[in-house]
């Protein structure tokens, strides 16, 4: 067997199948995920992979590898690698990444601002004021926005940076995107990209009232203490004396694997701990908001039915919802609701969600289409304009400036009465976000009875929902919570690679949350089967 620091000496077994393993899947998920582009490998002629396999080709090939790097660019995948070093075919010699503090800012700062030096800008951006219109449908810049009840002005359209990875590359994209004149960046604590976003706006030069901020407290962190340490840490990250929006990412708590059967994180979980009473998180948001630490303050995925119960307790409304709002999920009545109370929606997954396997492109509905074909633009943009005609902002993402460009560019058409019906019409209720999850079924709720399956993945729970006074029976309910988790967490670089090798991945504020409220040996519990999202690190 290997000798190895991380799990200490594993010796060889045999697996169900009759092959020999060097050590478990689990163990060699930790291991290669530690591997980085210069980490030095040597596959053994001695144990090759079967002639017959599906990717002996692609083996034949980056099995002559020395590097990682090599291996990768030979057409090797992260899940081929760990495949191969649970049976002893390939060993790593040396050049592992090191071992980084469990949520270490400090690091995470230092290599965005190192990914961004040398970066020159070829001109100085322009830092105009942002300016305020009565209505999304009504801006035609970047710099235009909704003034929320706090005087704060919110650009219609913004730049999301979901599954941007940290250390680099969210950083650069950022920075791409301001200078493609995009004024608003969303990002949120489980991304775990807020320091890149901070060094790309300190990079631009704009100065501060001519960009507009937004980041999440995670759902592990709810309640009033978690939620201001929480903040804490996101300003810190961010590089900035205070946050344009802040808001709460989920209406429930953390569940399911690793903690404890029929257990929560926070523990104890009840509607009071984020909507109501001293210890809530709602009062916690509204506690930074008067002391000027965050502009406005607001929630993603409320139901109606979260909403009004926060407002029978809040002092302060919340200015902002965001939501999962497209063609196929028009919430028609959750838009009347907030502009009826005066909270603006901001509509994620737009042009799709990267969360589930989307059997049909938004692209390529016909009425979407036909839209294109008459204004003479893209279909993207159709559908970005179709949400802010109906009363949403919106926040695309993409790591190509010229695909930057095009969804930038959404303010020189209107569509039609007609055009938007039809597009309306595409409704079905589907989403496609959070592993299909409504959070409407998010409440105060136990969980009646639980199956588990790991290895496949699959959680039946039986909810009762208290709230509601009934029970709710939703099958894969904790598997599609968790999917968030993992989804959200997850660095687009290696979303095929998780899939591929079949793991769960578990944020860096799940395992904080872990650590304090339950012990290290939860923690300790949760890295033998998870991966860490966003991060090449295990504690």
């Amino acid at each position: 067997g290997f000798k190895r620091k991380a799990v200490g000496v594993i010796g060889t077994h045999v697996a169900a199948g009759g092959k020999k393993q060097c050590c478990s899947k689990e163990e060699a998920a930790v291991e290669v995920r530690h591997w980085v582009d210069s980490t030095q490998i040597k596959y053994d002629p001695n144990n090759p992979k079967s002639p017959g396999s599906s990717s002996f080709a692609r083996y034949a090939k980056y099995s002559k590898a020395t590097t990682v790097e090599q291996a990768l660019k030979f057409g090797a995948k992260r899940a081929d690698m760990q495949w191969e070093f649970q049976r002893g075919q390939v060993k790593c010699l040396g050049g592992r990444s090191a071992t980084e503090k469990l949520g270490g800012g400090a690091q995470a700062r230092d290599a965005a601002t190192k990914a961004l030096k040398g970066v020159k800008l070829t001109k100085a951006l322009v830092g105009k004021p942002l300016r305020g219109v009565k209505q999304p449908a009504a801006a035609s810049s970047l710099a235009d926005g909704i003034r929320m009840r706090s005087g704060t002005v919110m650009p219609v359209v913004g730049f999301g940076t979901y599954k941007l990875n940290k250390g680099g590359e969210a950083a650069l994209t950022v920075l791409e995107a301001l200078k493609a004149g995009y004024r608003a960046v969303d990002t949120a604590q489980v991304y775990e990209n807020e320091a890149d976003v901070g060094a790309a706006l300190k990079a631009s030069g704009l100065p501060r009232q001519s960009y507009f901020v937004e980041t999440k407290v995670w759902r592990s962190s709810h309640g009033y203490e978690g939620t201001l340490q929480a903040a804490k840490h996101s300003l810190r990250q961010l590089g900035t004396e205070y946050i344009d929006l802040y808001l709460i990412h989920w209406p429930g708590p953390k569940t399911g694997w690793p903690l404890p059967k029929g257990t929560t994180c926070p523990k104890n979980w009840k509607p009071d701990m984020r909507d109501g009473g001293k210890t809530g998180t709602w009062r916690a948001m509204e506690e930074l908001y008067k002391d000027g630490r965050v502009k406005a303050i607001g929630v993603c995925n409320y139901s109606i039915r979260h909403l009004k119960q926060l407002m029978k307790s809040c002092k302060v409304k919340p200015m902002m919802n965001q939501v999962e709002f497209h063609p196929h999920l028009v919430q028609s009545k959750l838009l009347d609701f907030c502009k009826k109370n005066g909270i603006l929606l901001q509509a994620y997954a737009s042009l799709g969600s990267g969360d589930s396997k989307q059997t049909e492109s938004f692209f390529a509905f016909p009425p979407v289409q036909a839209a294109a074909k008459a204004h003479k633009v893209t279909p993207a943009q159709v559908l970005l304009r179709w949400a802010m005609e109906k009363g949403a902002h919106v926040v695309p993402k993409s790591v190509r400036p010229e695909r930057m460009q095009e969804n930038a560019g959404v303010f020189n058409f209107k569509l039609s009465k007609s055009e938007i019906s039809a597009i309306d019409a595409l409704n079905k209720n589907t989403r496609y976000a959070w592993k299909g999850l409504d959070p409407d079924t998010i409440g105060e709720w136990t969980c009646t009875s639980t199956s588990e399956n790991t290895k496949a993945g699959s959680i039946d729970n039986n909810i009762k929902d208290r709230e509601l006074g009934e029970v709710r029976t939703a099958s894969k309910v904790g598997v599609a919570d968790e999917a968030g988790d993992a989804n959200r967490a997850k660095p687009a670089s290696e979303a095929n690679r998780t899939s591929d090798a079949g793991d769960a991945c578990l944020s860096l504020p799940d395992l904080e949350e872990l650590w304090w409220q339950y012990s290290p040996k939860a923690v300790l519990a949760a890295a033998s089967y998870f991966t860490l999202g966003g991060s090449s690190t295990l504690l």
